[in-house]
């Protein structure tokens, strides 16, 4: 047994948007309760939507997508652990053994450890170490490829995976002149998070910006030719780069918690109130799957939005409340000047209703189960985000007609 150097009433593992909405969660509770934040990376927290778009287009500094305010961080009961790691815990005692030896104990503990990028089969890669293959997860991560994005036209820039990022990593990168050409493996691009209709119209708009898609490709193998990278494809098709971005995918940070014995499945499993299989240890973010969050109880809500709310819920039952994660799922991506935003659970099997002409720019696609709104993407129309938010959490049955008539407004279903 170690004896610990401190004790705190909340350790908060993870400082990204979930562990920074708990700490605040925990303050805001009452005057007494003590934090440790512990966060691996010598950055102080911030936010990682921006690394994917407005750090790599150089519009924003580190200094400006902090997620602590001045004030949360000068906070006398917060202590916070920059470039620590947690190297294991020990539930019986309750404490936490940090990688400089340290143990600190706890009263509640909290893990928003995250995830970390999907790396392609070392198989596959022969290019030596210091290849320009980037993933891009962290703050250094976009710093290092903003650097190689600004040689613009002189760039050969290969995307791997067309999900958000690669596809917000594309905009950027066409932003900044570079050739991108994107592989995907499926046969659509975003294809879990998207519908059919809403991946054909984003797919259209990156080709049109001078994006090359490559669907049903993978990459067998990476090498070095000369200065430049190689990308031989599955079909023996090549391709030469200067760069290569893999977004892939993500895999849970568990470990900690799967040492612990807590229960993992591709994270941490979690109920309503964000609570573990210890009733004393939280998981909250990308870490956590949620087993009544309406779906498969081995998915990750892998999205901003969750993380905060789960963070905030995870950070007051620590203090002694009794909430529930009951939120629609909402995830967004800017990608040009398009802003798409996705609501609720989409599925091939719900019934689509359009309302607006995506030649526009501004449209909405609606998927209904059986009389009930249950998904909807709003390109360019957040808005009425808020309205279809509590259309589908309230299932209230909307009319086909309705939907597609640009000119109702659906708030008006509501009262």
């Amino acid at each position: 047994m170690s004896i610990p150097t401190a004790i705190y009433d909340v350790i908060i593992i993870g400082a990204g948007v979930g562990g920074a909405s708990a700490a605040e969660a925990v303050l805001s509770c009452d005057d007494a309760r003590t934090i440790l934040l512990i966060n691996e990376e010598e950055w102080l927290p911030y936010d990682r939507p921006p690394l994917s778009k407005e750090v790599l287009l150089s519009r924003a500094q580190p200094e400006e997508i902090g997620l602590l305010a001045d004030q949360v961080r000068a906070n006398a009961r917060l202590t916070m652990r920059n470039g620590t790691k947690a190297a294991g815990i020990d539930r019986h005692d309750k404490t936490v053994r940090l990688s400089d030896d340290s143990v600190v104990g706890y009263r509640s503990l909290i893990l928003a450890t995250g995830s970390r990028a999907r790396e392609l089969d070392p198989a596959i890669l022969d290019a030596g170490p210091a290849a320009a293959v980037f993933h891009l997860r962290t703050l250094g991560d976009a710093l290092a490829l903003r650097e190689s994005l600004a040689k613009g036209e002189a760039l050969r820039l290969v995307i791997i995976g067309a999900g958000f990022i690669g596809l917000e990593v594309a905009a950027a990168a066409i932003r900044c002149g570079c050739d991108v050409t994107v592989l995907e493996a499926g046969p659509r691009v975003v294809g879990r998070g998207a519908s059919g209709p809403v991946a054909e119209f984003l797919r259209q708009r990156h080709e049109r910006e001078g994006v090359r898609f490559l669907l049903q490709a993978q990459a067998a193998g990476i090498a070095r030719v000369g200065a430049g990278l190689q990308v031989t494809l599955a079909d023996g098709e090549s391709l030469p780069a200067d760069a290569i971005v893999v977004g892939i995918g993500t895999i849970a940070n568990d470990g900690l918690a799967h040492e612990a014995g807590l229960a993992c499945a591709n994270g941490i499993l979690v109920d309503g109130c964000c609570r573990t299989s210890d009733p004393s240890i939280y998981a909250v973010g990308d870490v956590a799957c949620m087993a009544e969050a309406g779906v498969p109880r081995t998915a990750r809500m892998e999205h901003w939005q969750a993380a905060r709310t789960m963070g905030g819920i995870a950070g007051r039952n620590a203090c002694g409340a009794d909430e529930r994660h009951q939120e629609v799922p909402w995830v967004w991506t800017d990608q040009y000047d398009l802003n798409v935003q996705f609501l609720g659970h989409t599925s091939d099997r719900n019934c689509q209703v359009t309302r607006g002409d995506p030649a526009d720019g501004k449209w909405a696609l609606f998927e209904k189960d059986g009389d009930a709104l249950a998904a909807a993407t709003l390109v360019n129309m957040g808005r009425e985000r808020r309205t279809v938010e509590r259309l589908i959490a309230r299932r209230i049955p909307v009319p086909d007609d309705m939907l597609r008539d640009a000119g109702f407004e659906l708030k008006s279903l509501l009262r």
